[in-house]
């Protein structure tokens, strides 16, 4: 996983892998994967001061995420794609939009993990 634009914070988080999350508030701050695999999984967290972010997926846009809950949730899967061909190297992108939704208190995402299956064989 590597962190190559904006301003990244590593966070101890009871209930995240590892015990830390990293998380950025401000556009532009990217998260980005690179794997070989059928499945990639983003987890994070869901609570009231978080917002949203792109998922970029091999260079296009899938998916806006809204990361607002009113409880706290951690290690949670808010995006997941299946069926990728494993024969090619992938890359996911996380990419803060600095934006939030109506109740949201901040503008936060979290990166607390990315999971992928790697090709069967």
């Amino acid at each position: 996983m590597t962190y190559p634009s904006g301003t990244w914070t590593q966070a101890n988080q009871t209930g995240s892998y590892g015990g830390a999350v990293r998380h950025a508030s401000a556009r532009g701050a990217v998260s980005r994967v690179t794997f070989s695999g059928s499945s990639i999984a983003w987890v994070s967290t869901l609570a009231s001061n978080r917002g949203q972010a792109e998922v970029w997926l091999d260079g296009q846009r899938v998916a806006t995420v809204d990361l607002f809950n009113s409880a706290t949730r951690t290690r949670q899967v808010v995006f997941s794609r299946n069926s990728l061909d494993p024969a090619v190297t992938h890359t996911l992108e996380v990419r803060v939009l600095g934006t939030k939704l109506g109740k949201s208190k901040g503008t936060r995402v979290d990166v607390d993990a990315f999971v992928s299956l790697p090709p069967a064989g």
